[in-house]
């Protein structure tokens, strides 16, 4: 199977070879001279008229080949996922070796636990007996 790269190479090396085939046409023509066959010059013609088609063919599916590229989504490289660190409770040591507990050394500066945790609130509990 041929990718777009391939295809690509292709479509620009058949455009260089157009362009010296027309180049060539020229300067046959112009190597000719006033006193030239009206067969040789027809044949010349028909020959930088050909490769002028080819030419646009070739350009032609270029363009159309580099639209599809870049009309194609572009594939999302996965994130990998972040492994959750372990839970420190704040009461252990400290998992960086200062011999302090985790409350008091880095624990200090750790985002807030979810919930309402530590904030002075208490369930609304209604005494049992009365």
């Amino acid at each position: 199977m041929t990718t777009s790269i391939q295809l690509e190479a292709l479509f620009i090396r058949e455009i260089d070879r157009c362009y010296r085939r027309i180049g060539e046409c020229e300067g046959m023509e112009a190597g000719l001279g006033p006193n030239f066959d009206p067969k040789v010059r027809a044949a010349n013609d028909r020959d930088r008229d050909r490769a002028f088609i080819a030419l646009r063919r070739a350009m032609k599916a270029l363009k159309e080949l580099r639209s599809e590229v870049a009309a194609e989504p572009t594939p999302v490289e996965e994130e990998t996922p972040i492994p959750a660190l372990p839970q420190i409770a704040r009461n252990a040591s400290c998992p960086c070796g200062s011999g302090d507990k985790y409350k008091r050394c880095c624990g200090r500066h750790a985002p807030p636990l979810p919930g309402n945790f530590g904030h002075g609130t208490r369930p609304n509990i209604a005494p049992t007996g009365s």
